[in-house]
């Protein structure tokens, strides 16, 4: 731990006693390594029993070492009863997000808004307002809630973080109302998609670090997203295509275009993939690899007054560049 600089304030009246009251201890520019956090924590238990007993605990510009992630700078504000913890406010420097943690027994509620924040996650997804409430025991943390605004929509869900034996989450959510226009821009500009999405998913992951547990997890979601389009692929120019001929390009809209997700190291596995638009359908999978090539069926179907034209297609390529081609 090293600081920058501190400041203290005694109460001069007790100077000479065996219990010293401090009301103010102030500190800056202080770097803190990750490692040593469950030091500052155990540090908690000792207090009512020191020979110093500190009131209020101001600290500005703490930096957390050795996380592995870009985290933000913060201040903490700890206020101390008789020598036990009892409420810490922190607050990012930029005042965007704050965190609330109080002492329950030997567990710790935890309560974290903010406003125009971008989490450390390792991707720039913003929300416009993010509310999580929940508690930890020693080295679990239980999420009873977290609701957010993002991409015009909303986030519900609840989960855990466990960190005793290496890094673990799980987290249940639901989505709704989702612009995919700026939300599929933040993984990828390979392909333009437009609608609004709703989708249920759950996410788990573990990992030794904290960066790995936030590199690779592991989706399983379903999803419905409506009145949109996707990029580079056309449908009813692939299945109006002469035999065995590959399309590429072009763009199909949707009224609803539904399936089911499972990511895992990197790859992406659609399944029971639905999509309609007036007299066009299909259903289908495809399959995304970490380099983004792909591969994928599609039952296709367009409908007219006079027939009904029905296509398997396969699908090949790469997300910037996929081509459909017709098995008939």
């Amino acid at each position: 731990i090293k600081i920058g600089k501190a400041e203290l304030e005694p109460d001069a009246g007790d100077w000479f006693s065996d219990v010293k009251h401090v009301q103010r201890l102030s500190l800056e520019s202080v770097s803190i390594d990750v490692d040593n956090l469950p030091k500052l924590i155990a540090w908690r238990t000792r207090q009512a029993g020191a020979a110093w007993h500190f009131e209020n605990i101001d600290i500005k510009q703490i930096k957390l070492d050795g996380s592995g992630l870009a985290l933000p700078l913060f201040d903490a504000r700890l206020t101390l009863h008789a020598g036990k913890l009892g409420k810490v406010a922190l607050n990012t420097s930029d005042r965007l997000a704050n965190v609330d943690i109080e002492p329950v027994g030997e567990a710790f509620k935890v309560h974290l808004h903010a406003q125009r924040w971008t989490p450390p996650l390792g991707i720039n997804l913003q929300f416009d307002d993010l509310d999580l409430q929940g508690v930890a025991r020693g080295q679990v943390l239980d999420v009873g809630s977290v609701e957010g605004r993002l991409h015009g929509g909303s986030l519900k869900g609840s989960g855990r973080v466990s960190w005793e034996d290496g890094w673990k989450a799980n987290l249940d959510m639901e989505l709704k109302q989702i612009n995919l226009v700026t939300a599929v821009a933040i993984f990828t500009t390979d392909i333009r998609t437009e609608g609004l999405l709703n989708a249920k998913a759950s996410i788990n992951s573990e990992s030794s670090t904290l960066p790995g547990l936030l590199a690779e997890p592991q989706v399983r979601a379903t999803f419905l997203a409506k009145d949109g389009l996707l990029g580079n692929i056309d449908l009813v120019r692939a299945i109006n295509a002469p035999a065995k001929t590959t399309v590429s390009g072009g763009q199909t809209r949707f009224n609803d275009f539904s399936g089911y997700l499972q990511v895992a190291k990197g790859r992406f596995d659609y399944r029971q993939l639905r999509l309609s638009m007036g007299m066009l359908s299909a259903t289908g999978a495809v399959e995304i690899e970490p380099d983004k090539s792909l591969s994928g069926t599609v039952g296709s179907e367009l409908k007219s007054k006079a027939t009904t034209i029905k296509v398997p297609l396969t699908i090949t390529g790469t997300l910037a560049t996929p081509s459909l081609k017709g098995a008939r």
